[in-house]
């Protein structure tokens, strides 16, 4: 267990990090497609036209484009035809550490026959110029060739709001778009690390650098528990990310996952980030999956000292003013389930966790903990140390339990 903490400790975005061993691994052609256009566009929307739209997650306007930067956020839109494209904003597109991924849902789809699509300044699939900060992609199709009826099509960002921006401007497709009627699908919030993100969920090499090509948070616990019970996701989440304070994130503004509550977007350095109004997302349930990387602050003082007891007792201050805020937030009453990181934390953090559970526990305040490292088949701690798919998926079945025993 002491070996799985330390690798968690660094299984951190550690941007322009070389180490000895580590390696980067760049696949070019990994979600490029150049399916042939054979189709005639006869109807285009404009994203602003909300009835024709579902957005998944939390979103922002600017200049009439719709921003959907954290993990898994989106689009959902139906339409009757065989063919749909968009015109897509994004950042960073030519770098490939941090280029944006976008991942495509069909009808009912399950989640690893998801369309991986890469958005880069440097491919025949699509148009790109660059507008001001933004590279544009014209014509990015989305889906290709499908059978001539109404479908239901999910648009997600694989990749994590710090890397990269991704906006929607307008769909096109080659029949007619349907409007879309709202659900009353169970709703959960998530806040979490880079663990959340699925960050390097897609590798398999525990020495692969960071890239956002091997992150998926359609791939996440948090997703797939959502996705089992047929519920909504809203994943405020980024790595490096702490409750109360990480080496990762000090020097970054907002700094901590809590600060981010009412925000739509941030990255490294935000300065008048967007704002998020939580009327507009109501959670029945939220997932709190943090204290992983408070712990590159903590080993940096003694074990008993009084930093490292102030330290501790300032990270339940900082959880216990946390669940507070929620709730303030959301007077609807939401269950709030503590979760583990699916991976050990240190154990002075874990107990400190535990011990604001006790404190605030109550019918609506829960704890969840995992055993899917314990369980896995497959040991594989990819990306520095992080939790390979199988073990995500083993921890969304028992967090997909826990939240529906509540509903029974």
């Amino acid at each position: 267990m002491k070996k799985i903490n330390i690798v968690l400790f660094l299984s951190l975005l550690l941007a322009g990090c070389s180490k000895p061993g580590f390696y980067d691994k760049v696949d070019l052609s990994f979600g490029l497609y150049n399916e042939a256009r054979n189709y005639q566009i006869s109807e285009t929307r404009i994203v602003e036209e909300n009835e024709y739209f579902k957005f998944n997650g939390r979103y922002y306007f600017d200049n009439n484009v719709c921003f959907t930067n954290f993990s898994s956020s989106g689009i959902t839109l139906s339409f009757t035809g065989s063919n749909l494209e968009a015109l897509i904003y994004s950042t960073h597109a030519n770098d490939n550490k941090n280029r944006p991924y976008l991942a495509i849902k069909v009808d009912d789809q399950a989640v690893e026959e998801y369309k991986p699509i890469q958005l880069t300044n440097n491919t025949s699939s699509y148009q790109t110029h660059k507008e001001g900060n933004y590279y544009v992609h014209e014509n990015v199709i989305l889906a290709h060739n499908l059978e001539y009826k109404k479908h239901t099509i999910s648009i997600y960002k694989r990749s994590e709001c710090l890397n990269s921006k991704v906006g929607f401007k307008t769909f096109s497709c080659d029949g007619k778009f349907e409007k879309f009627t709202n659900s009353n699908k169970l709703k959960i919030e998530y806040y979490g690390d880079s663990v959340t993100c699925g960050y390097a969920v897609e590798s398999n090499d525990y020495y692969e650098n960071f890239s956002t090509r091997t992150e998926n948070a359609t791939k996440s616990f948090a997703f797939l528990t959502s996705n089992k019970l047929n519920a909504e996701a809203s994943l405020i989440s980024c790595g490096g990310y702490p409750m109360y304070k990480s080496e990762y994130s000090k020097n970054n503004n907002p700094s901590t996952i809590k600060e981010m509550i009412s925000l739509a977007s941030v990255d490294y350095y935000s300065i008048n980030p967007p704002t998020w109004d939580n009327n507009k997302y109501i959670p029945d349930v939220v997932v709190i999956a943090l204290g992983a990387n408070d712990g590159s602050t903590l080993s940096k003082f003694e074990k008993g000292s009084n930093e490292y007891n102030n330290f501790i007792e300032q990270f339940k201050q900082a959880y216990i003013d946390f669940i507070n805020t929620i709730n303030n937030k959301y007077t609807n009453n939401p269950y709030i389930i503590i979760s583990d990181e699916i991976l050990p934390i240190n154990e002075d953090l874990k107990l400190a966790t535990n011990q604001v559970y006790e404190q605030l526990k109550s019918n609506k305040i829960i704890r969840a903990t995992y055993d899917a490292f314990e369980k896995a088949s497959d040991r594989t701690l990819p990306g520095e140390g992080h939790p390979n798919y199988e073990m995500h998926c083993l921890a969304a079945n028992s967090l997909s339990d826990l939240i529906e025993s509540l509903f029974k």
